[in-house]
């Protein structure tokens, strides 16, 4: 199975972003995108915003990855926020309960005014 998923790591005011295009299908992309997200996540003291504008789909390992990148943040005294959830992902996110579990808004803006709340 060829990788489908491409992240994109940014720093925002201080807080990490991930931007996740495609699908996350593969264990062995989540490593991946784990061990490159904790040295940044430590330095945004474990605030996180994941923008899921372009995730396609995920299953039980694109949850895997959304609960341990939550785990590793709080961890740190931090919290993950999601944006931009639609289609599938959404419809994953509410029979999982995710979204009872994960912070979750409609745009960048909001995500930030959450963490601006915080400081």
């Amino acid at each position: 199975m060829s990788k489908s998923l491409s992240i994109e790591i940014t720093k925002l005011e201080g807080v990490l972003l991930l931007s996740l295009k495609g699908k996350v299908l593969e264990e062995s992309i989540i490593k991946d995108a784990i061990s490159k997200i904790e040295k940044e996540l430590k330095l945004a003291k474990g605030q996180l915003i994941m923008n899921l504008t372009e995730l396609d789909y995920i299953n039980s390992t694109g949850i895997q990855f959304f609960i341990k990148a939550l785990t590793k943040a709080r961890v740190i005294g931090g919290d993950v926020v999601f944006y931009g959830i639609s289609g599938s992902v959404k419809t994953i996110f509410e029979l999982s309960k995710m979204d009872e579990v994960f912070t979750i808004v409609a745009t960048l803006e909001e995500a930030q005014l959450i963490f601006k709340a915080k400081k």
